[in-house]
């Protein structure tokens, strides 16, 4: 049976950007409809996909050091993030 309060749970969104005003506007877009979670370090991604569950995760391309697309890789190739 499925539980009421998933049922009515909000989707988490993961915002992975280095740009803080993408992040404030997309936040700002997201939030009455989604749970906003973020990061600018694209290292992190990881571990805020980890520790947050989401169900969609908004990656920006290009970013310093490890860039959007290696983080997708990444992500599908994690057994806790691929699904």
């Amino acid at each position: 049976m499925t539980d009421p309060a998933e049922v009515n749970a909000k989707p988490k969104v993961l915002v992975v950007d280095d740009d803080v005003q993408v992040i404030t506007l997309l936040k700002a877009a997201l939030q009455s409809v989604s749970q906003v979670f973020f990061t600018t370090d694209s290292e992190q991604a990881l571990a805020v996909a980890h520790s947050t569950a989401p169900d969609l995760v908004l990656l920006d391309v290009e970013m310093p050091g490890v860039n959007g697309l290696e983080i997708f890789r990444r992500l599908r190739a994690d057994v806790q993030t691929s699904q």
